[in-house]
């Protein structure tokens, strides 16, 4: 379980309260957002589909003007004597027509891209203009012919506007009613009652025409057509009535005001004309000597008042209760708001309480121990919480009151850690002494004869791990360079006995470079684990007697000079074996021999030089230590040293030194060189002085 919330647990303890705060509220809201987002999106394609609807309402209202005028419309050219209409009554209508038309104009160029009309607008202005021209020409069939289709065309408006108002896809019952009671239940009404009109004024135009008076063929024919769509007309008739009535009792059902009733009383008599209509109708169809025109055809004009008299009622109630949808809409995402912005506010209000609860702890415990380090550390912290911070609280009330009691011993330990850290350092400082003491001085550097040596080391502790000494007796100069794994007091003291060792195999004269190296591997390698220890070092052993240098033991690279400054790196990683390391290390001894002519000279160093770091970790590095060697070389031995020292220092800037610094220079004089001695390998005065190849 504490693995599982360990992730968890470190987040938060990298965290401020603030961004605990930020973080938690964040994780918790993004899902009850989401949710919230659907609901608002949800609510506002809901609003934006009721609002399209009442476009479409709006639409219609102007199609139901120009549609109530249509069926009013005489033939201009022959003025109908019954109806006792002048020709200017008439261009008057025309003209309250072209009205109808240009205000259907004006909102299909306010609505007409939102709801795809304008396409099917255009065929109803097109149908119009067609009939006025025929209208000039005085051919009533092709006037007639331009009626019908402009009525088509309306009446496919009125379905696109349907359409694309999404008013026949209302979600709701009692609304889809309403609609489709406007958008298709009373137009169709109204075009079945249109229909009966045309197919009326077919017949007279017909009879007026001179082939159908001679041709009773064709006389009859036509009648047995008329017949036949009237009979069409009358079923579809039917089925409207029958719809009309269901969608409206339906959407009106458990209703009871004003507009209703007097809604539900022109349905009807709506219905009851279209009753009396068909059954005249049907009178006539079954009739024996049927009349020459058709019945019920005068009550048409009051069937189309009645039916736009209802539909006037239908409409506002479908846009009454879009509106109170809307209304709806808008109040459910206005409370939404209005609930997340409390939410908000209170949460703001809880977190920001919190806070400053944690706070007035957390600084009444910073107070406190304000207090405590000014010395004062009888304080008892009183704070009015009942949460897990009284915990803190009483838990840092016991440390104060344990570090009451343990003031004293503190002082005490602390008086004896003072006196034991200086008695170390008394230690560390005659072991410096000591160290510094045991390296070869510059009065027996310069007794030499015939070279030039320069020594240098810095510790990077109080003592180091680092060793190196010359030694000379009977002509033959002994050097020893090496590192000791680590730096501080136990590698300081390894380093005091590999010198100790060295001196001591000096003395007794062992220039065998194998049994050199293995006895002073073999008595370094018994200290080491008596002292359970498991420090190493590196070193490499020169002896040098005229112009012969023999190298053995494996350290850093010796760097041979020459006189110009040419530069030869020997690699002594196949001439020993690390100190200390294993008790038996004779198999892997083996030497070099180089030759040292007059100017030439041998550098030795330990890693603390060539992996001196600066600011940015870039180590000195063994090349750039040949450079300074070879640019300085003309120079004296002291120089040299001096040289690379000072440019190691500026390499490593204000950069921690991390290792000890050895460097040796040695170089062979000019005046040193004796001719009788040029080949020493294996004379016996070589061997004599004490170099052994």
């Amino acid at each position: 379980m504490f693995k599982f919330m360990a992730p968890g647990i470190a987040v938060m303890n990298r965290l401020k309260y603030p961004q605990k705060f930020a973080l938690v509220s964040l994780l918790f809201c993004l899902p009850l957002a989401w949710l919230v987002y659907l609901l608002w999106s949800e609510l506002q394609v809901k609003s934006e589909f009721t609002r399209k609807e009442l476009m479409g309402t709006e639409y219609l209202r102007r199609i139901r003007q120009l549609n109530e005028l249509l069926p009013q419309t005489k033939f201009l050219s022959q003025p109908d004597p019954d109806q006792h209409l002048s020709l200017q009554e008439l261009k008057q209508q025309q003209a309250k027509i072209e009205q109808a038309i240009a205000a259907l104009a004006e909102i299909d160029q306010q609505l007409g891209q939102t709801l795809q009309t304008s396409e099917q607008f255009r065929q109803v202005s097109k149908s119009w203009q067609a009939f006025k021209v025929a209208q000039t020409t005085g051919d009533q069939a092709e006037q007639l012919q331009n009626y019908a289709a402009m009525l088509d065309q309306l009446n496919r408006l009125i379905t696109q506007v349907g359409n694309g108002s999404n008013l026949i896809l209302d979600p709701q019952l009692n609304s889809y009613y309403l609609a489709s009671s406007v958008l298709i239940h009373l137009p169709h009404i109204q075009n079945v009652q249109n229909r009966l009109k045309i197919l009326e004024k077919q017949k007279s135009i017909q009879a007026n025409s001179a082939a159908f008076r001679l041709n009773n063929s064709i006389a009859q024919q036509k009648e047995a057509e008329r017949r036949a769509a009237f009979s069409i007309l009358l079923g579809s008739l039917q089925e409207d009535q029958q719809a009309l009535k269901q969608a409206l009792t339906f959407a009106l059902q458990g209703q009871d005001n004003t507009a209703v009733r007097e809604l539900t009383t022109d349905l009807q008599q709506l219905s009851d004309l279209l009753n009396w209509q068909r059954v005249e109708i049907e009178q006539w169809f079954n009739s024996k000597s049927q009349p020459q025109s058709t019945p019920a055809i005068q009550s048409i004009d009051t069937l189309l008042t009645l039916s736009f008299q209802l539909w006037d009622r239908v409409i506002p109630e479908l846009e009454n209760v879009l509106q109170h949808r809307l209304q709806g809409y808008t109040q459910q995402q206005q409370m939404i708001a209005l609930f997340i912005l409390v939410i908000l506010i209170l949460v703001i209000y809880l977190f920001s309480s919190f806070y400053r609860s944690v706070m007035q702890t957390v600084q009444g415990l910073e107070v406190a121990a304000q207090v405590m380090t000014e010395g004062k550390i009888e304080y008892d912290l009183k704070l009015r919480t009942q949460d897990e911070l009284a915990q803190v609280v009483r838990s840092f009330n016991k440390i104060a009151a344990a570090l009451v009691r343990s003031e004293q011993a503190v002082k005490q330990l602390n008086q004896r850690l003072t006196a034991d850290n200086l008695a170390m350092r008394a230690k560390l400082e005659i072991l410096r002494q000591i160290q510094q003491l045991i390296l070869p001085n510059p009065e027996e550097l310069e007794a030499i004869e015939g070279l030039d040596i320069a020594g240098y080391m810095e510790p990077a502790d109080e003592v180091g791990g680092d060793y190196y000494d010359v030694l000379y007796d009977d002509g033959v100069v002994t050097i020893g360079i090496g590192d000791v794994t680590g730096h501080g007091l136990e590698s300081s003291i390894l380093m005091v006995m590999t010198q100790t060792a060295v001196r001591t195999l000096k003395e007794v004269r062992e220039v065998d470079p194998v049994r050199f190296l293995d006895t002073l591997n073999r008595t370094i390698y018994k200290n080491v684990k008596r002292m359970n220890s498991k420090k190493n070092l590196t070193l490499v052993i020169l002896n040098y007697a005229q112009g012969q240098l023999s190298i053995s033991g494996q350290h850093e690279e010796a760097i041979v000079v020459r006189e110009g400054g040419a530069i030869e790196r020997i690699d002594t990683i196949d001439l020993g074996f690390p100190i200390a390391l294993d008790a038996k290390i004779a198999d892997f001894i083996n030497h070099t021999l180089v030759t040292l002519h007059p100017g030439d000279g041998v550098v030795l160093y330990t890693d603390g030089i060539t992996e001196a770091e600066d600011m940015d970790r870039n180590q000195y590095g063994i090349q750039k230590l040949c450079d300074v060697i070879s640019q300085n070389w003309h120079r004296s031995a002291q120089e040299i040293k001096e040289a690379v020292i000072s440019d190691v220092r500026h390499h490593i800037g204000v950069q921690k030194v991390f290792d000890d610094i050895t460097l040796l220079v040695l170089k062979r004089q000019p005046s040193s060189l004796n001719p009788g001695h040029k080949s020493v390998n294996n004379s016996p005065e070589f061997v004599k002085n004490g170099l052994q190849v």
